[in-house]
């Protein structure tokens, strides 16, 4: 029987490489974006091994009516990739009030508060694996990005539950060629990078799905570092 995944922002780089590489592998797919147009051209493209639902993850009233429109397929999700993210470089005495609200929301409390409604299933099927989509900056002082983090979250929730079947990861890329950053930008982020490039969307899906394989399953609390060499850098 195929999987169930469930993958937030799927209309961004990452996330729509995600729904390739997971509907390749013959998972059904749910994939969660802001965008109608996108979420229309991503199915058009991935045909019906891909469902999409339209939904706003930045306040909890939005989570609760995406988890309300799953229906019965909230119970039976299999694979929970937390993969919706925003990044704003801004240094830290410089942060207003809604730069902190708006990316604790969708880096944190998004994760959070769609793991908790997603989790009762998991917990009477006894079997789940979440996937958290963090950043090599989490493990890492990283100028300019105060308000990101997602790995001790990632920690606790393996510790709590991995009595109950349910696993817990992080994937921590470096750049990656999304779109989020300018090119200029990007460039002098390369500098720093070991293997002097940074990944495709593609090559992060992959790993991901490698990582959501029974290749894998011994895996809980662990946080996988995916960057280039960067955070091997002093």
């Amino acid at each position: 029987m195929a999987r169930q995944v469930l993958i937030t922002g799927v209309t961004g780089g990452i996330g729509g490489a995600l729904a390739e590489s997971f509907t390749a592998n013959g998972d059904m797919v749910i994939g969660i974006g802001r965008r109608r147009d996108k979420l229309t051209a991503l199915r058009d493209r991935l045909g019906e091994s891909l469902d999409s639902l339209q939904a706003d993850l930045e306040t909890v009233e939005g989570i609760d009516a995406a988890v309300d429109a799953l229906g019965d397929r909230a119970n039976a999700i299999d694979v929970l990739i937390n993969n919706a993210g925003s990044m704003k470089f801004t240094p830290t005495h410089a942060l207003n009030a809604h730069d902190v609200q708006s990316q604790l929301a969708i880096n944190l409390l998004a994760p959070i508060w769609l793991t908790r409604k997603l989790l009762p299933g998991m917990i009477d099927r006894k079997s789940g694996l979440i996937i958290n989509m963090a950043s090599a900056v989490g493990e890492r002082p990283s100028p300019k990005l105060a308000a990101y983090g997602l790995i001790h979250f990632t920690r606790t929730l393996a510790a709590e539950y991995a009595d109950a079947g349910i696993r817990c990861v992080a994937i921590a890329p470096g750049p990656v060629h999304t779109g989020l950053v300018d090119k200029f930008t990007m460039a002098m982020i390369v500098k720093s990078v070991p293997l002097k490039r940074a990944a495709l969307p593609a090559e992060i899906a992959d790993f991901v799905r490698y990582i959501a394989s029974n290749a894998v399953n011994l895996a809980t609390g662990s946080v996988f570092t995916v960057d280039g060499g960067l955070s091997i850098r002093s």
